[in-house]
């Protein structure tokens, strides 16, 4: 029989991380305990109250200096948008390694790129040996611990390369008969998404796997495991929540699929969920710009929360946006419609440890990205492209941007092509005077 350990006590034995500070100086700003936190959250311990100043300390400016995409060597399959030749992907996925390195997904293989733009390997192909790819859809690919690791979903398993040397090193298989034995339930009622995988060494795994209920008005617990190479958890779950139907991976109803609803609409379960280098847990859900912490085994610790002032929701400009088949239009029509837009849009945790939250405003073409110290202090906001009414709820916040090394990767689309392409920029973090 396994003993369960700590994730905390994992990463202190392998080190995988080491801590860096940030840094810009600290600010001066304070926590304003004069502002009322919502009673739902009154249980909540160690809150955080920030009001939001009237000026920043710091100004942020992004100043583009690479692009990644298609070349005349070769073609991304998932960098055709939507309603282009590829329908399965409308972004570019990609990582970014300690060094620089930039990784991006294609179907069957991973194409890495240097700071300069330059194509440097091809790493996998399609098969079914070590190291290469049986996929249907472009491969999702991460970095961590200086491994870039991309799951194969045709062959349940991770392909695990070296960051630096670009290698070959090993495979990961994933079993989810060990997390089904663990919760007591059949297999078959266990399902993840590759978005939920995050290596945390060569011979262990976090992944968050979802447990649908056999009921149509919400869609089951999404919980997060670290488990081994055998399949085997090694540690207790270490957050679970609730989640809404529309954000489900799968729902069943005495084994018959449900029709999904990809309405961009909010929800009250509507959680993001971002993980630092040491695998600390920050989540949102709801509608108040509110964010949990939790240490790496998954013990709540504190929460920021900031006044905000959100933005109304109004459904009718739901069903006119989009079009639903009848199916989901009666769904949709039964649906308890929120009154206002979340708070919080996208949110990560930077190489520094500074919070990164995108937020839902009135203004329909841009969202307005907030950069949080890791106490929660407001550093500085700035405006980024983005259509609120085109989110998509349904795990699919896989074009979240990354910030390493001073730079600010994200994909975004080529108008004039049609094109999905990963932007670098420079950032500029000035302290005012």
């Amino acid at each position: 029989m396994k003993v369960l350990v700590s994730l905390k006590y994992i990463i202190f034995l392998l080190t995988i991380f080491s801590c860096t500070k940030d840094g810009v100086e600290d600010i001066n700003l304070v926590q304003n305990k004069d502002i009322v936190v919502p009673e739902k959250y009154s249980a909540l311990e160690n809150v955080q109250p920030y009001s939001v100043p009237d000026s920043f300390p710091y100004e942020i400016s992004l100043t583009k200096v690479q692009e990644y995409g298609d070349s005349e060597d070769f073609f991304l399959s998932g960098s055709r948008s939507a309603g282009g030749m590829n329908f399965i992907s409308s972004f570019l996925r990609f990582a970014v390694g300690g060094n620089g390195t930039v990784f991006l997904a294609n179907n069957n293989q991973i194409e890495a790129f240097d700071t300069l733009g330059n194509h440097l390997k091809t790493l996998g192909r399609e098969g079914r040996g070590p190291g290469e790819f049986s996929n249907f859809h472009p491969l999702f690919t991460r970095v961590s611990s200086n491994l870039v690791y991309a799951y194969d979903e045709g062959l349940k398993r991770v392909n695990i390369f070296n960051a630096d040397s670009l290698d070959f090193s090993h495979v990961f298989p994933i079993d989810l008969r060990g997390i089904s034995n663990y919760l007591d339930i059949p297999s078959l009622h266990v399902f993840f998404n590759e978005e939920d995988l995050f290596m945390i060494s060569d011979s262990l795994a976090l992944i968050g796997v979802r447990v649908p209920y056999q009921k149509a008005e919400h869609g089951g617990m999404k919980s997060y495991f670290i488990i081994d190479q055998e399949g085997d958890v090694v540690s207790e779950s270490m957050i679970s929540f609730r989640e809404h139907p529309n954000n489900s991976l799968v729902l069943l109803i005495f084994g018959k699929k449900l029709d999904y609803i990809t309405m961009p609409f909010p929800s009250d379960s509507y959680m993001k969920i971002a993980f630092d280098r040491n695998f600390n847990i920050y989540s949102s859900e709801g509608e108040e710009f509110l964010i949990k912490v939790y240490n790496s085994e998954g013990k709540y610790q504190r929460s920021i929360y900031y006044e905000f002032d959100n933005s109304e929701f109004k459904k009718e400009e739901i069903f006119e946006y989009d079009k639903y088949n009848s199916a989901k239009k009666e769904r949709a029509q039964n649906y308890d419609f929120p009154k206002v837009w979340p708070a919080v849009n996208k949110l990560f945790v930077d190489d520094k440890e500074r919070i990164w939250v995108s937020t839902i405003t009135d203004d329909e073409e841009h969202f307005e990205w907030w950069i949080l110290k890791n106490n929660g202090a407001l550093m500085a906001k700035f405006q980024w492209p983005g259509k609120r009414m085109e989110r998509n709820p349904i795990a699919g916040d896989v074009s979240i941007p990354i910030v390493k090394n001073g730079f600010f990767y994200i994909s975004e689309l080529d108008k004039a092509t049609n094109l999905n392409k990963v932007v670098k920029y420079k950032i500029i973090l000035e302290k005012k005077d």
